[in-house]
């Protein structure tokens, strides 16, 4: 899954549409503005994607700190901008700090460059004791644009915009009495879970949901059996307080997206069902059918399913779950579970978003 690379790339353009001056880099399904004649093509250059946190020296060698031109308390973050009407996703770096790198390499120790890890507000943290460690995130299908094959049976759900949130339970040994895991991204992924009975997290956010759903994830972690080890039910809170999308929500309500198993993560039809039985919403399926590359200009962009406000974006997946290691492919590298997410042009340049964990 999703972590911070910068790749090592041989440097390829195509004209900017309204800007004689710059021109577009093309890495993969991104686009970044340069100027003409910055970089020659396939010159061994570095990019550096949106979410990226710069050390201070390398932003200033890029020319980025006066007047301060990047995004954060900062000014050291790397975000999606707009130059004359044409979205540019990140920065292309050409200079000595990637001497004797190839393409292929990860030029992100080299630069410093680290990722952006979100705030997390008071109402979301709480007591923790300790849980399974588990990653948890989804690429963007710009860096594996020929991995989704086309024809095969997908679905496209929306991308919500709201807290991921971890409702499961597990056990240490078959027959064991199980517990709860509830946690957040970033807590799951130190393997950190809340305390559900904790008087100190009675208001939390995630304990909220967790209440909501508890029996029902009781009994249906006692139809897998007793020789089953875990279910992790992963989903996004939304409503209100949540992040700057409400979804039209009064309350917070947790929205199933995916669920893993024992014997790994289970297929879309059996998330549904899943969150049927634990009864809790599934993200809205926005299609289904042969895959095409055309259906992201579709549905990436536009209004959310169940709200008036815009679409933060969209998540594509195999009905079936499939793999891919790269290990058919020139590159020798693939994104592992086939889950890939498109974010619309709207969400990344509003203006005043929060972007908690």
């Amino acid at each position: 899954m999703s972590a911070l690379s910068v790749p090592v790339v041989e440097y390829a353009a195509e004209p900017h549409p309204n800007a004689d001056a710059l021109e577009m880099a093309v890495v993969g399904g991104w686009r970044a503005a340069c100027r003409i004649g910055q970089f020659e093509p396939g010159q061994t250059v570095a990019y550096i994607p949106e979410g990226s946190l710069l050390p201070w020296d390398l932003v200033v060698e890029l020319g980025l700190d006066d007047p301060p031109r990047l995004a954060g308390p900062d000014h050291n973050r790397v975000k999606a901008i707009r130059l004359r009407g044409v979205l540019s996703q990140g920065i292309v770096y050409g200079g000595e700090r990637i001497a004797g790198l190839s393409a292929g390499d990860d030029a992100a120790d080299r630069l410093g460059v680290v990722k952006w890890v979100p705030p997390v507000p008071v109402h979301m943290s709480g007591l923790m004791v300790p849980g399974p460690k588990i990653g948890y995130d989804i690429d963007d299908i710009k860096s594996w644009p020929d991995r989704m094959v086309e024809g095969e049976e997908a679905v496209v759900t929306e991308k919500l915009h709201g807290s991921f949130c971890c409702l499961g339970m597990r056990r240490e040994s078959p027959g064991a009495e199980p517990e709860p895991v509830v946690s957040s991204k970033g807590q799951l992924g130190q393997g950190l879970r809340f305390d559900v009975g904790a008087e100190a997290n009675a208001d939390n956010l995630y304990v909220r949901a967790w209440r909501d759903h508890a029996a029902a994830a009781h009994r249906e972690f006692a139809r897998l059996g007793d020789d089953a080890l875990a279910m992790y039910m992963f989903g996004e809170i939304c409503g209100p307080k949540v992040q700057d999308l409400a979804y039209g929500l009064q309350q917070p309500r947790f929205h199933v997206f995916d669920l893993r198993l024992d014997h790994g993560y289970a297929s879309w039809d059996d998330v549904r069902s899943a969150a049927e039985r634990v009864g809790a919403p599934t993200v809205p399926e926005l299609w289904r059918g042969p895959w095409s590359h055309r259906l992201l200009a579709a549905y990436t962009d536009g209004s959310s399913a169940l709200a008036e406000h815009h679409r933060e974006g969209i998540v594509v997946r195999p009905v079936a779950t499939r793999y891919d290691t790269g290990i058919d492919h020139p590159s020798g590298r693939g994104p592992g579970r086939m889950i890939l997410k498109s974010v619309s042009e709207r969400h990344l340049l509003r203006k005043g978003g929060t972007e908690y964990h």
